[in-house]
């Protein structure tokens, strides 16, 4: 298995991952994975109240995932 870094981002209750292959031009190939039992603060939609700590929290799993090796 090659190591490869990704970048990290979110997309209403779930991760994109991308990955970054050092050998081949263009586009990322995107994986989205679910993370089961996690349980955190909720984002509030257009207009709504975030629950506390919501972006937090969302911010701690994005940045433990963006860099990582898999």
């Amino acid at each position: 298995m090659v190591p490869r870094k990704g970048e990290g981002g979110s997309v209403e209750d779930c991760m994109v991952i991308m990955t970054m292959p050092s050998d081949k031009p263009g586009p990322l190939p995107e994986k989205s994975i679910t993370l089961s039992s996690l349980m955190a603060p909720r984002l509030a939609r257009r207009g709504g109240v975030d629950e506390p700590f919501a972006w937090e929290s969302r911010e701690f799993l994005r940045k433990l995932c963006i860099g990582k090796v898999g």
